[in-house]
This record gives structure tokens, sequence and C-alpha cells, in this order.
């Protein structure tokens, strides 16, 4: 069950990403779709009682997140949170693929402009990542 909140706020990180411009990008919820379908799904074996891959509850919660139009800053605390409230749970491979994710968002249209980068820097702090990645 863990596991669905975790691709569930994972789908908030990846708005928050995507938002942070102001608005979303076709390219970027395309990129994420593109992402999910080709490397997350492969990847994973849970599925939920309809027989719906996991991974999709990004883009599920991305989608949601986007009709109600959440503030990004909202979106990026929640998924924070859940890092830190499931701390022995999210693994460093879990926050590295958070962090892959978020920077391929942003660098599908056009690179990241200054708001993105500065999410981007924000993520690596907060995941504690700054002496993984560099």
């Amino acid at each position: 069950m863990i596991i669905r909140n975790y691709y569930k706020e994972l789908g908030k990180l990846l708005y928050a990403v995507a938002k942070a411009d102001g608005k979303i990008n076709p390219h970027e919820a395309e990129e994420l779709k593109r992402i999910i379908k080709s490397e997350l799904v492969p990847s994973e074996k849970e599925t939920d009682e309809f027989g719906s891959d996991t991974a999709f509850y990004i883009e599920f919660e991305f989608d949601i997140y986007e009709e109600m139009d959440i503030d990004a800053d909202v979106a990026y605390d929640s998924f924070i949170s859940f890092v830190k409230e499931h701390n022995n749970y999210v693994t460093l491979e879990m926050r590295e693929k958070a962090y892959y994710l978020a920077t391929n968002v942003c660098d599908a249209f056009k690179g990241k402009n200054k708001a993105e980068k500065n999410l981007i820097t924000r993520l690596k702090k907060d995941l504690q990542l700054n002496k993984y990645i560099l």
C-alpha cells in the first residue's frame, strides 16, 4: 500500500516541477507519460485491485492536481513531507528515482528555466542527495 502512496506523491512532485514556472507545458506532460509507460511500468510488479500498474498512480495524481490547478509549492511540500514521514521506507534508490524523473520533466521543454532550476536544487537538498549526485 505504501508504494501506491509513494507513486501518488511522486505525481505531486512531478506536477510541482512542471508547474514551477506557473504553467504546465504539454511537452512536460507528454514526457511524464512517456517515462511512466517506457521506464516505470515495465519495472513495477505491483498492481491495484483493478489490475492497473501502480506506476500509473503518478499520472493519475498529476492529472488531478493539474485539473484542480493546485499551487506548485503545496504539491512539492506534500511529496517532501511524505518522504520525511516515511524515511525508513523511502530508500536512496527511490529518492534518486524521484530526482531523475523530476529533472527529465524539467528538461522536456527547452531545458530548465530559473524557477525549475531552483526547485531541482531544492529537491536535491531536501532529498539529501548532495553527497550522491553531483
